[in-house]
């Protein structure tokens, strides 16, 4: 289960766990994503809060936006506004 951790938190822990929470964060977007119908033209916004994310470095956002797009999604992030938005 994904979990709240501040930036420090984040740049301490290993490698191996930034992939474990790369994948939850992951798994919890795609679900999200499946909650709501999008149209055609229209992509789907997923708040960090919503999914366990708070104050993220660009390492794990790079990550998360990387298995996204192999997991074939586009994929915009917003570290400013909190928010990603897929299609």
């Amino acid at each position: 289960m994904a979990r709240a951790v501040e930036l420090s938190e984040i740049q301490s822990i290993k490698t191996g766990e930034k992939a474990k929470l790369v994948n939850d964060y992951v798994a919890k977007v795609v679900a999200k994503a499946s909650e709501v119908e999008a149209k055609e033209g229209q992509g789907i916004q997923v708040d960090f809060t919503e999914v366990g994310i708070s104050n993220p470095d660009w390492l794990i956002l790079g990550w998360v936006r990387a298995k996204l797009k192999k997991l074939g999604y586009g994929v915009y992030i917003s570290k400013k506004n909190g928010y990603i938005i897929i299609t």
